[in-house]
């Protein structure tokens, strides 16, 4: 396809596809990948003893709601989720202690069952937002194990991209999720609704098609952002597998916009530059530089979920590119369906930089309603309600 880029992502997810290439590929980077491994474990560890202190500090009580699946790395996006999410349920469920764990630790059989010792039917379980439903995606087995575990607890998956791959594991997720008297589960784009709604709604399960829960601060007053000093053109884009877009292309569409006498900025969602426990107990600071930040360009050009909605927040016209699956599309594809006219799907690098180009000769900043807000998490407590 048009000047895809030979990046190491893109070879790997290629050679993926011969399994003896690939792990002959793989064997001069076995030292690298078991010095990652340990690392891993060591966090893992580490994640665990922070979990089990904290649940010691503050033990579950009845009616208190649990938050599983909380993300433990430095990516705005992710944080973003657990901010909002945080803020939601405070809001509808004042009152009630809001306990928060990672994935890691919930991985842990022992300390599993010891929260489960700890509650009662009354307490509520919410799971994380995101990319997480799908077989390599380790939040999916600490899904399935708590549904089984919990089984007398209201459980709410909030907005999951799904993509399981096979008719099997889509069979033995339903039959999990489908014999839980009280669970809802919301799927965040029209493609993962469609994937399982055939089975999962035989099943059993209460599906329903619902946006992520960052768009409930588009049009929020408290990130109203933007106004006269807007310059140049933000690039987020990210650096992993899903990407579909090479440096090369990348650097293309930048050398397009310097053309057209445009200051470009290139980023991403994922941050180095702050430690995890800022990151996390002062999120909302981070979170108004980053609007900020995003509301100081004339356009964002973006192939990241909440790169896209970190621009409606800031009233920034936003240019979506193509990833290697359905997930950041689907992002689009609600603002499309809701009228949100400042949000724009590129399906090819040509498209990014004629849509750019028309944006620019005729500008209008963007104001953004909280449709989302009102239309869809304003609603979502009474359908919990009568799970």
């Amino acid at each position: 396809m048009e000047g895809l880029l030979v990046d190491v992502e893109i070879v790997k997810n290629k050679l993926k596809n011969n399994k003896l290439l690939y792990h002959i590929a793989l064997i001069p980077w076995l030292p690298i990948r078991l010095v990652k491994y340990c690392k891993k474990k060591r966090l893992d560890r580490k994640i665990l003893n922070e979990n089990k202190l904290r649940l010691k500090k503050f033990p579950v009580k009845e009616n208190d709601i649990l938050y599983f699946g909380v993300p433990y790395q430095l990516n705005a996006g992710d944080m973003a989720q657990t901010y909002c999410t945080r803020n939601w349920l405070k809001e509808n469920y004042p009152g009630r202690e809001i306990h928060e764990f990672n994935t890691a630790a919930l991985l842990d059989e022992s300390f599993l069952h010891t929260l489960k010792e700890q509650s009662t039917s009354s307490n509520m379980i919410f799971f994380q937002s995101g990319y997480t439903s799908h077989e390599k995606h380790r939040d999916h087995g600490m899904h399935k194990a708590v549904v089984q575990l919990f089984s007398n607890n209201k459980i709410i998956f909030m907005p999951q991209t799904v993509n399981i791959t096979t008719d099997a594991e889509l069979n033995r997720t339903a039959k999990i999720f489908g014999s839980h008297a009280h669970l809802l589960f919301l799927a965040r784009d029209r493609i993962s609704y469609e994937m399982v709604e055939r089975i999962f709604v035989s099943s059993g399960v209460n599906l329903l098609l619902y946006p992520d829960i960052v768009n409930i601060l588009v049009g929020a007053d408290a990130f109203q952002a933007g106004g006269d000093s807007r310059n140049g053109v933000l690039m987020v884009i990210r650096n992993d597998s899903e990407k579909y877009y090479g440096t090369q292309i990348i650097h293309r569409i930048q050398n397009e916009l310097f053309c057209m006498g445009e200051e470009v900025e290139i980023t991403d969602t994922t941050l180095s530059d702050i430690d995890y426990d800022s990151f996390y107990t002062d999120f909302e600071s981070v979170f108004s530089s980053l609007i900020q930040k995003w509301a100081s360009a004339k356009i964002v050009i973006t192939d990241r979920y909440h790169g896209t909605i970190f621009a409606a927040i800031a009233n920034t016209p936003v240019i979506v590119l193509a990833t290697n699956d359905h997930k950041v599309k689907g992002g689009y594809e609600w603002f499309a369906k809701e009228g949100y006219s400042s949000v724009y799907y590129a399906d090819s690098p040509d498209k990014a930089i004629k849509l750019t180009k028309a944006i620019l000769d005729d500008y209008i900043t963007a104001q953004n309603s909280d449709d989302f807000k009102k239309k869809y998490y304003d609603r979502l407590k009474r359908k919990i309600e009568i799970l």
